[in-house]
């Protein structure tokens, strides 16, 4: 991920600035924010559903039950 990608959310400047940032191709949100020495520190991540699933269904995973 390169550094400054997303833009920083405005706010306390004392902190780490967050920073976000979605790919809507892969459909995955991050937030993070730069240290210093310019290291990436992801402190969210979110990945949405399936866009092609229809709405109320469930995966096969979720519908299985232990025995």
């Amino acid at each position: 991920m390169t550094p400054d990608i997303g833009e920083p959310i405005p706010g306390d400047t004392t902190g780490p600035q967050l920073r976000p940032y979605a790919d809507e191709l892969e459909a995955v949100r991050v937030l993070y924010f730069v240290t210093a020495l310019r290291t990436v520190v992801v402190v969210a991540y979110t990945r949405a559903g399936r866009r092609d699933r229809p709405a109320g269904a469930t995966s096969a995973a979720s519908t299985c039950s232990r025995t």
